[in-house]
């Protein structure tokens, strides 16, 4: 593993060990890859559900039935900005824009690496 961790879901990649074996092991994630993949969690956690820290997650699931009214969207995007921003500390969020059909809710996050100084976009489907 990298300082970073492993990425969700884990993704497995095959290499050439030392003795020139190819061996299967967990992709390391960059930078970009691990923020997504822990906004993932943080949207796919329900509070309540994480042992030992109740408060870690969101109520998004609650909220994906809500109807398609401006009202509904923008609820959703002031909190997923305020989940992501509680939990996930290496990024500032810009905006976050939310489209909303009857089958799926797209959220788009924009905003700012924090370590690298560099932006950051990243869209979900839920």
């Amino acid at each position: 593993m990298n300082e970073y961790g492993l990425s969700f879901p884990i993704i497995v990649e095959e290499i050439t060990n030392n003795s020139g074996n190819l061996v299967s092991t967990p992709a390391k994630p960059g930078l970009q890859d691990s923020i997504e993949s822990s906004i993932r969690i943080i949207l796919a956690y329900q509070i309540g559900r994480r042992n030992f820290l109740s408060s870690f997650g969101s109520i998004l699931e609650s909220l994906v039935g809500a109807p398609n009214a401006g009202i509904s969207r923008n609820a959703v995007s002031v909190f997923v900005t305020k989940v992501v921003e509680d939990w996930e500390r290496r990024i500032t969020v810009n905006e976050t824009e939310v489209d909303q059909t009857d089958e799926y809710i797209t959220i788009a996050i924009t905003g700012f690496i924090k370590e690298i100084r560099q932006k950051f976009n990243y869209q979900i489907l839920v």
